[in-house]
């Protein structure tokens, strides 16, 4: 999908989500869903992409708590990355 919007995307917007019991579970953070939040980034960097990211989160419990982790967790893949690993 991506590929189709090479050199159009103004931002990107990250959540995640897992499917259980047939239904759609968006309380999962970034890092523990069916979406590899990783390969997006790597998609994106290879496309030269190098805008603005947003993270949402609407699941269950505290939205702060998991949006830090998402922060933490997209640091993480973007310094892997930087350092050539996947």
């Amino acid at each position: 999908a991506l590929d189709a919007l090479a050199g159009r995307i103004g931002y990107f917007h990250f959540k995640n989500c897992a499917i259980r019991s047939g239904t759609f579970d968006f309380s999962v953070p970034l890092s523990g869903g069916h979406i590899d939040t990783y390969a997006y980034l790597a998609k994106l960097r290879d496309m030269g992409y190098a805008g603005p990211a947003c993270i949402e989160y609407v699941g269950e419990g505290d939205p702060r708590a998991i949006v830090k982790a998402d922060i933490g967790y997209l640091r993480e893949c973007v310094q892997l990355l930087d350092e050539g690993l996947s």
